[in-house]
């Protein structure tokens, strides 16, 4: 499909790119140029997260190894540089060192020289498109810069062919001469670390491990997760109330929409990832609480802040920015829940943000591209209850398919294991036949 190779031609340019942090994973902030050379250095929690989305389901969708490598990198460095001693994940990572923006990353042709053997550099040069003069130009002189942010200009399997190599020569070689330049970039001066938590980047995050968890395989990735919402549940919640955010021991900011929203859409995917009903029993809470909050039950959407006397306006927003917004959050999480539970509240609240941003959709829909995830997500979405022992997971990239225990759910099956498919509220017989199921799900 064109979307499809629209999507994976602009993820490789970013996975290739200078955006990639290729020594120690994850992503900067954003591309100066056109081709995802040279990025602006600094490290949101929320690209990593919405990186590590896409790279989870773009390796579903097409098996790419360039994908799973990238969100591998990532999670590790999420772990590594972004989590706190009690599970909890930083903001950011500064784009500056030393008083230089990116001076953490970038490298002289003569330092890479010294460090890798004349075979290597050859090689890595033709990867990473390394010049003694500088890869880019100073953005004052538009003279070459001396320095080099490695980006890739060709795959790993591409120059593989290029050298008459085995491909896993290739990733073999590639990994060793990365982690021997990492390992030396470690004894430059870092970036300064924003240690803030924050509720709706954790969540996210949350969020992001959970689809890695399901679609990379990566061993650790839930394990994060339950770290950071444990920390959440400890730490965030003080008499009763949610708050925004954390910093050595203090929190500050009673949460606004984007805290209930991202936590809610945080719990039902650890419920997906767990079958454990206390996640699925947390986000309807959550929800519950974000209708109580910022629900407006006459116009319809949520306001993004809590109902205040001092403040002399209370507004929404749509729009999808750096990352989704709130009330998009909110959409998505409200048009799965309508699915699994057909509760008339949650309909109405759907219908109420549907009516009340239908003028600014119709106008610019791709400015709403989380909402159109929910839109999408109304109209397709499948649930497969899954009762007894069996297996719940299925092979194949299913995005609207919402896979639940049917003990969970009001309607209880007849048979003591097997699967029941849903669409709109109308379900096929039970069957306890598997691979009926997957050629249903085809």
């Amino acid at each position: 499909p064109k979307a499809l190779e629209m999507a994976i031609k602009t993820l490789d340019n970013i996975v290739r790119g200078g955006t990639r942090d290729h020594l120690g994973g994850g992503f900067h902030r954003y591309s100066t140029d056109h081709r995802w050379h040279l990025p602006h250095f600094e490290k949101m929690l929320y690209d990593q997260a919405l990186m590590l989305m896409a790279l989870s389901e773009a390796y579903a969708v097409t098996g790419d190894r360039e994908y799973r490598q990238a969100g591998d990198e990532l999670v590790r460095y999420l772990e590594r540089d972004l989590t706190s001693p009690e599970g909890a994940f930083y903001s950011s990572e500064d784009a500056d060192s030393e008083g230089k923006e990116g001076a953490f990353y970038v490298w002289k042709f003569e330092e890479l020289s010294a460090l890798l053997s004349t075979d290597d550099m050859l090689m890595f040069k033709e990867l990473y498109d390394i010049w003694d003069s500088g890869n880019f130009r100073d953005e004052a002189t538009r003279t070459r810069s001396g320095l080099n942010v490695l980006h890739r200009i060709r795959s790993l399997r591409d120059l593989a062919s290029m050298k008459g190599m085995d491909p896993e020569e290739m990733y073999a070689w590639d990994e060793r001469v990365r982690a021997a330049l990492w390992s030396h970039r470690q004894e430059r001066p870092r970036p300064a670390l924003d240690d803030k938590v924050l509720t709706d980047w954790n969540g996210m995050m949350v969020v992001a491990l959970c689809k890695a968890h399901r679609h990379l395989g990566r061993g650790n990735a839930l394990t994060l997760a339950e770290r950071a919402i444990d920390f959440l549940d400890r730490n965030m919640v003080r008499d009763g109330m949610l708050y925004h955010t954390y910093r050595q021991g203090e929190v500050g900011v009673p949460s606004l929409l984007d805290d209930h929203a991202y936590l809610a859409w945080a719990r039902l995917e650890m419920y997906f990832a767990t079958f454990d009903k206390r996640h699925l029993e947390r986000c309807l809470d959550l929800v519950e609480e974000m209708m109580s909050l910022f629900l407006d039950r006459e116009d319809g959407g949520f306001y993004l802040s809590r109902d205040d006397p001092d403040l002399l306006i209370r507004t929404k927003d749509l729009y999808d920015g750096a990352y989704p917004s709130g009330n998009s959050v909110a959409y998505y999480v409200l048009t799965q829940l309508a699915a699994l539970f057909n509760d008339p509240r949650t309909m109405d609240a759907l219908e109420g943000v549907e009516r009340h941003f239908m003028r600014e959709l119709r106008l610019t829909p791709s400015a709403y591209t989380m909402f159109m995830c929910g839109a999408l997500m109304k109209d397709a979405s499948r649930t497969l209850e899954v009762f007894g022992p069996s297996d719940p997971w299925f092979p194949g990239y299913h995005p609207h398919l919402l896979t639940v225990k049917a003990e969970h759910l009001e309607d209880q099956p007849l048979l003591p294991r097997g699967y029941r498919l849903c669409l709109k509220g109308a379900c096929l017989p039970e069957t306890d036949d598997r691979k009926e199921v997957e050629k249903l799900l085809e």
